[in-house]
């Protein structure tokens, strides 16, 4: 009985201390990644991951289609300090399409596009796609080009990105009369929950509580 109550106390102590003192060691890491894209197949920078949660190189990707112009240009993100018990981000950044028209019409046709994000913190260093379909009719102040995802959700060691489209798994480009033709791709990034600091408050109460009742009843038959 005496081993069992000074194992509890001990791991009631143990719990208290690590929910007053060490907070900031019981969040999740940051999340550090960079991002590429390739527009009919085309690729004319290829991202290069970053290392330890910096660096890195963007990638890039234009196509040119009677005049008009279309890139995608991709980012090596900040790391974001992602707390999964908190409200996730919800306009991290992934890249975005820029196009020039010329004055008249431009029928885009059908192409494909393909994201890759390439995560080196939390590693290991790993990589995620979203395919999708660019089609359209645009020129410099009417039309839109709709890029179509297949799926609008990938994950990278545990680290899940649901990019912000609308219904159909849709993002469609701005012409130049808006936005100056810029149209940012945007995720919402989640990941594993962990304790909370609160969590092992909590826990640490509840076995203080039990340990005294163990106490008490040892006592009684003494």
């Amino acid at each position: 009985m005496k081993t069992l109550l000074v194992r509890l106390t001990i791991a009631a102590v143990a719990a208290v201390v690590l929910g007053i003192i060490a907070p900031a060691s019981i969040k999740a890491d940051p999340v550090h990644f960079v991002t590429g894209g390739a527009i009919g197949g085309g690729v004319t920078v290829a991202p290069i991951a970053g290392a330890g949660g910096v660096g890195g190189v963007a990638g890039t990707s234009t196509i040119t289609v009677s005049g008009l112009t279309l890139t995608f240009n991709g980012l090596v993100a900040n790391p974001c300090p992602l707390c999964p018990n908190s409200t996730p981000f919800s306009n991290v950044d992934l890249g975005n399409f820029v196009i020039t028209a010329p004055p008249g019409t431009v029928v885009v046709g059908s192409t494909s596009f393909v994201l890759t994000v390439i995560q080196d913190t939390p590693g290991p260093t790993g990589s995620g796609t979203a395919t999708a379909t660019l089609s359209g009719s645009i020129s410099a102040t009417s039309g839109g080009i709709d890029v179509v995802f297949s799926s609008a959700v990938f994950s990278i060691n545990g680290i899940n990105y649901s990019l912000l489209l609308q219904p159909g798994n849709v993002l469609s480009l701005n012409n130049q009369s808006t936005n100056l033709g810029v149209t940012n791709l945007q995720a919402r990034i989640t990941g594993s929950a962990v304790p909370e600091p609160a969590s092992m408050l909590l826990l640490g109460t509840g076995l203080v509580g039990l340990a005294g009742a163990v106490r008490r009843r040892y006592s009684n038959r003494q």
